[in-house]
């Protein structure tokens, strides 16, 4: 399968993602930096006067819902996930989602040709626990955007209190996916044929076709069960301040970054099947006792969300998976909070 197409897909949306999910911090506006002097205006430079009516990032909400209407692949899959994540305290977190996988593959109809197809839903659901042994809570800088009546964006620094974790993550996977002959060599039999005389897929050329050329992009489902293992650095910000008196600007967010070794002890492919074209037969070959399986992966990833009522819900991951290949993916949604904590720390909850 020609990826460069995928490559310019992933690319777009990343710009897409940097000029529109923060309209209000948007690249078109213009930015200055203003000056603070403890209330001393001076002739030359603007003062913009404010209060600190929020700096509490140890205190934010448990429960946070993430829907991200398009998780896109870089091998051709589109996933609409859902995810509700729900801190137990300031060391425990855990968080459950499922995934409704969309493939770009299909079953055309070009007459004289066969063609390979795939059934049943195609989906994906995890189960994810974090222990954070690390847990600070320190004074650092913070860059805030906020709007002023003329119409301009000021890009103001100020310091703030953030809150930095450092975790193990441990995940359970199970996943139906489709794969393809560019990412795995399938190997396969006739299911009619009793001496199970291996085919492999990588090689053949003309055996299951017609003139117009040789069978190519084969494609079928894979079941497959997996383990995460790896460590989450986690940063979240929660910052309020009051501008002039009039003007509010509200950071709340948080920021994910984690690297996972991924352990896959059981991979099931489904058979692939031509279909009958013409005057082609249906011929049905079994991929899943003869094919290759990698049973090791890995990926790398960043999510960044709002921890506001409303707000973006962003990321982007790669790796390697398991029976898969290497991949690429990016994530655009929306973040919901239910319910903002307001005390000074978890005995709030209380």
């Amino acid at each position: 399968m020609n990826r460069f197409p995928d490559i310019i897909k992933l690319f777009t949306l990343v710009w897409a993602l940097l000029v529109f999910a923060f309209p209000e911090d948007g690249l078109g506006q213009k930015k200055i930096n203003p000056e603070h002097y403890d209330a001393q205006d001076t002739d030359s430079v603007p003062v913009y006067h404010y209060d600190v009516l929020r700096n509490k990032p140890d205190s934010v909400g448990r429960f946070t819902i993430r829907l991200n209407p398009l998780d896109y692949y870089s091998f051709g899959i589109y996933e609409l996930q859902g995810q509700m994540i729900y801190q137990i305290n300031q060391s425990f977190e855990i968080s459950g989602s499922a995934g409704w996988l969309i493939s770009a593959y299909y079953d055309p109809y070009f007459p004289g040709i066969q063609a390979t197809t795939y059934s049943g839903q195609l989906g994906h659901f995890e189960f994810c626990g974090i222990y954070n042994f690390i847990n600070i809570t320190k004074t650092g800088r913070l860059t805030t955007y906020f709007k002023i009546p003329q119409g301009q964006s000021i890009a103001a620094p100020f310091f703030a209190k953030k809150v930095w974790k450092l975790g193990v993550k441990l995940g359970a996977n199970y996943i139906k996916t489709a794969v393809t002959s560019d990412q795995v060599n399938f190997v396969g039999f006739n299911v009619n044929d009793p001496s199970m005389q291996k085919t492999d897929f990588n090689t053949i050329a003309n055996e299951y076709s017609k003139p117009y050329g040789p069978v190519s992009g084969l494609y079928t489902t894979a079941s497959m069960s997996y383990f995460s293992l790896g460590l989450q650095s986690e940063k979240i910000n929660d910052f309020e301040i009051k501008i002039d008196k009039s003007i509010k600007r509200k950071v709340r967010n948080k920021t994910l970054f984690y690297a996972d070794l991924i352990v896959s002890p059981y991979i099931s492919y489904d058979n692939i099947v031509f279909k009958s074209y013409d005057s082609i037969p249906t011929k049905t070959f079994n991929v899943d006792k003869y094919s290759p399986k990698q049973l090791l992966g890995f990926r790398c990833g960043w999510d960044y969300y709002s921890l506001r009522t409303f707000g973006p819900s962003l990321g982007a991951e790669f790796g390697i998976m398991p029976n898969s290949g290497f991949y690429i993916m990016i994530k655009m949604g929306l973040a919901i909070n239910p319910k903002f904590i307001v005390g000074d720390n978890y005995d709030s909850y209380k």
